[in-house]
């Protein structure tokens, strides 16, 4: 057998046929026969031309239309071929092209998620074709994910889209979509996507779609999803002192159908009930008490958001407790004490007199002084806490007598024949008794106390000058100071002489 290009293949045979295995593919070859014995060679006969089987294609390649669902072969011409066919298998279903003389061809109706072996067959108008060729493969576009479900953790606000895996996939990308069209993508090689940092109070809608080296899915949507409604802002309080509550407000939150707000102290705490309202009243507030409050917004998915930024108010102050007024009798100060009270940053304390005249004394601790208070009068004594929120109830101490009025009027009358001098002035306000003295440097005299305007000063001495003063004292121990100074003169003492010899003085 002899190619075009000359190449010849013989065969020697004893019988009438011969065969040539391996004949290169794609050749037209020229047939022809001599025989031969030990003595000569016969003529050689021609006999009709022989072509050899296509050659195997090669450079078989695929590329996948995904839009179409269709995956397009092409190869190199094979040397001996007058058409193809390429054939796609996989464990999903085959495609193949129908013979054609092209070096390329469209395999229609692959299916999604399967791993596809392409090869291709060349044959000639003898009806005798290749072997199939290398294969190429190749992964037609990925299914679509099922069963999109996206939850959410409240606490930390954190999204999670899970799908069920789908064929042909070698990775996912979920979305989350707001309402104004921002769109959140996470890449996963696994069935879930996790979505940090959502913003508040936002509804998303959720989709999937699966992707590979060759293509992208369809897009899944799955159920929609609200976020935690945002952190209330803008919390202020109000103490409303007369009812012992406090009034919350604060402004509305994205996302938010209901609002809770609570005051935390060291003393209790105070919550009011889920409402749409942006305000509401805490009560049972308790005195003395640092509170703290916070409100927190939730929705119908009883997902709430985490509590907003403190305020902070003080209660309004305990009432003073043992508050007791003393009365220093010299100076005539009073001085008020009482325990200190939980809440107070200052305290007032009150004196009031019988006819309402009140003199108030405010303190930042627990006592305040009172001095200069009018004489003989009973005061009334009332001390109250108070914060820049509120002031306590007023508490009532004992009542306080301040000291007696120094005694006026006070006048003198000599009663020379006993050596005597009585003392007469006008009442003081304040006093249950009274004592007079008379001062000399030739000695004293003093009355005993008595609540009696006048008395009788005794064994006064002749001769001298006299300074009476009276004092005005109270059950309590507590006098005045002395009254103003009556002056008054004993009387003459009679002139005293020497008797003659008796060196003695005589009257």
């Amino acid at each position: 057998m002899t190619t075009g290009s000359n190449q010849s293949y013989p065969c020697m045979s004893p019988s009438s046929q011969c065969s040539f295995p391996d004949l290169a593919c794609g050749l037209l070859y020229s047939v022809s026969v001599s025989a031969s014995n030990s003595q000569c060679n016969s003529s050689t006969t021609v006999g009709a031309s022989l072509q050899s089987v296509p050659c195997i294609p090669t450079g078989v390649s695929v590329v996948m239309d995904c839009a179409n669902n269709q995956a397009v072969v092409s190869w190199l011409s094979s040397q001996g071929a007058t058409w193809y066919s390429a054939s796609a298998y996989s464990s999903k279903g085959n495609s193949t092209c129908q013979r054609s003389s092209a070096l390329t061809c469209t395999l229609a109706n692959i299916t999604c998620g399967a791993n596809y072996s392409v090869q291709v067959v060349a044959g000639d108008n003898k009806n005798c074709s290749s072997l199939p060729s290398q294969a190429a493969t190749f992964n037609s576009g990925p299914c679509s994910p099922t069963n999109v479900i996206a939850s959410l953790d409240c606490m930390s606000n954190i999204a999670t889209v899970t799908w069920q895996d789908t064929n042909g996939a070698e990775y996912y990308t979920a979305t989350m979509t707001t309402g104004s069209n921002q769109s959140y993508p996470c890449m996963s090689p696994s069935s879930q996507c996790s979505f940090p940092d959502l913003a508040c109070g936002l509804l998303y809608s959720v989709s999937v779609s699966a992707s590979n080296s060759q293509c992208n899915s369809s897009t899944t949507v799955g159920a929609s999803l609200q976020s935690v409604p945002c952190i209330p802002t803008g919390v202020s309080v109000v103490m409303d002192c007369a009812n012992n509550q406090a009034v919350v407000s604060w402004l509305a939150s994205q996302g938010a159908t209901w609002y809770s707000a609570s005051a935390y102290s060291s003393k209790g705490n105070s919550t009011c009930q889920r409402s749409s309202a942006l305000t509401c009243t805490l009560a049972n507030i308790t005195c003395g008490a640092n509170y703290s409050v916070q409100v927190v917004a939730g929705d119908n998915n009883n997902c709430s958001s985490l509590p907003s930024q403190a305020a902070t108010f003080n209660s309004g102050p305990c009432s003073p407790t043992n508050v007791i007024a003393s009365l220093d009798c010299v100076s005539n100060i009073a001085t008020v004490t009482w325990q200190d009270t939980n809440g107070a940053e200052y305290y007032t304390a009150t004196m009031t007199t019988g006819s309402n005249q009140s003199y108030p004394c405010m303190s930042p601790s627990s006592q305040c002084s009172f001095p200069d208070l009018a004489c003989g009068l009973l005061y009334s004594v009332s001390v109250s806490a108070s914060n820049s929120q509120c002031n306590s109830s007023t508490t009532v101490g004992a009542s306080l007598q301040s000291v007696p009025c120094i005694p006026t009027g006070v006048s003198v009358v000599m009663d020379c024949a006993n050596n005597q001098a009585v003392v007469s002035w006008l009442a003081s306000q304040g006093a249950t008794w009274y004592s007079a003295s008379a001062y000399s440097s030739k000695g004293n005299s003093t009355c005993q106390r008595s609540s009696a305007l006048t008395c009788t000063l005794a064994n006064i001495t002749c001769g001298a000058n006299y300074s009476v003063q009276v004092v005005a004292g109270d059950n309590n121990n507590c006098s005045s100071l002395p009254s103003q100074a009556a002056t008054f003169n004993s009387g003459e003492r009679r002139m005293s002489f020497i008797s003659p010899g008796s060196g003695q003085d005589q009257e």
